[in-house]
């Protein structure tokens, strides 16, 4: 019995487990897979890094010619054209990193990156015989020409039925060790945390994006191994477009991503008081990374009857020299507010746009997300600082990368 016979025959045949067991055991399995080979030996060797750092080098031009589209060029297309050129460089390139789904797909991580802030992998997954190979959330009732625009204008499902393809949904994630722990963690997804680009033959590229952050660098010595992030990606393969109800086949395989510390850093700290929101902004820290700026806001809470009025409306927005609003086409998912138990000191995040240095000043405008009313606009001089000798130190000393 062949494995595409068995696999369809255990779809077919076996009683349907309770809702959620899957996902129990699976869980259960790959921690107790993970606690196995940390008692073994949680840190890789520098012999062991180096080894692999060895054998995932690899050249831009043979990954383009493994996926036809390179991770920079990836990220230009699809939404991101504020990405630095800088980031081409910083990009890990990987080789032999592949295995085979026999019947259904064929996997190749081809690059990776990681900028301090942002995680992701790109791979390449190549349909064997004839599948259709969709993301989480597959698109099954979106047109199939949002994915393929040669097609014709009907659902994905029906692209699918018509043209006699089966569905498989891919289902990544992205998970690390903290220190001094034997469980795996989950890199935290972004909302848009899968982007595909199917091709007419089938092919489809696509990028699992998450986020690591920390300025603490102890928390990153201890994670970093000789200046790279080990991380554990996990590809599942599902039979139909319902994830959760399909049986699953799995990969697990280990990826070592550099670390690239933030490209420059600024900060203030104005004291300005704004009496018609009841607070002072107290400090500003601008951190510049390779895909976004990331700005922390303070401010504190001076009159305590003004500021109730506004219903916990208050917010800050950056502004360009026209007076439009800044926005950053990545987003780490620490964007928000939080406050003290006193509900006094108030920090707000938001990501920017990649600079390559820092502006001399930041606009900010504060206003009611009720009403969207502006209640103030200042321009705050920043002033720029000395990436810390600590963070460069975690980095690897040289590019990763061959030309």
């Amino acid at each position: 019995m062949t494995n595409e016979v068995l696999i369809a025959r255990i779809a077919a045949e076996r009683p349907k487990p309770p809702a959620g067991f899957e996902e129990r055991q699976r869980a259960l399995l790959l921690n107790l897979a993970r606690k196995e080979g940390a008692k073994m030996k949680r840190k890789m060797s520098a012999i062991l890094i180096a080894a692999m750092i060895g054998l995932f080098l690899f050249t831009a031009a043979a990954t383009a010619e493994i996926s036809g589209i390179d991770l920079f060029s990836f990220l230009k297309t699809n939404r991101h054209q504020d990405v630095l050129d800088q980031t081409r460089e910083a990009v890990q390139y990987f080789e032999a990193l592949s295995y085979t789904f026999p019947g259904v797909a064929e996997v190749t991580v081809t690059e990776a990156l990681y900028d301090g802030q942002f995680m992701m992998v790109y791979m390449n997954v190549k349909p064997l015989r004839d599948n259709l190979l969709i993301v989480p959330d597959g698109y099954t009732e979106s047109n199939m020409q949002s994915l393929l625009p040669e097609a014709e204008p009907e659902t994905v499902s029906e692209y699918a039925q018509r043209s006699g393809l089966e569905l498989w949904t891919i289902q990544p994630q992205m998970a690390y060790f903290l220190p001094d722990s034997d469980l795996l963690n989950d890199v935290e997804k972004r909302k848009d945390g899968v982007e595909a680009t199917l091709h007419q033959d089938g092919t489809l590229d696509f990028l699992v994006l998450g986020s690591y952050y920390t300025f603490i660098e102890a928390d990153l010595a201890n994670i970093l191994q000789n200046g790279y992030f080990p991380i554990q990606l996990s590809i599942q393969l599902h039979a139909g477009a319902h994830a959760e109800v399909a049986p699953a086949l799995f990969w697990n395989t280990d990826v070592l991503i550099p670390y690239r510390p933030f490209k420059w850093w600024s900060s203030a700290s104005p004291r300005i008081a704004i009496p018609s929101c009841g607070v002072l902004l107290d400090g500003v820290a601008f951190h510049g990374f390779l895909l976004s700026s990331k700005l922390d806001i303070h401010y504190i809470v001076s009159d305590q009857d003004v500021y109730r009025q506004l219903n916990g409306g208050l917010r800050f927005e950056a502004l360009d020299k026209e007076g439009q609003p800044l926005d950053s086409s990545f987003h780490t998912g620490y964007e928000k507010i939080t406050g003290d138990i006193r509900h006094t000191n108030y920090w707000q995040v938001l990501s920017l746009p990649a600079t390559e240095a820092s502006p001399e000043t930041i606009i900010l405008r504060a206003y009611s997300c009720n009403t969207n009313e502006t209640y103030e606009i200042l321009e705050i001089p920043l002033t720029t600082h000395e990436i810390p000798e600590e963070l460069l130190l975690l980095s690897p000393i040289e590019s990763t990368n061959q030309n």
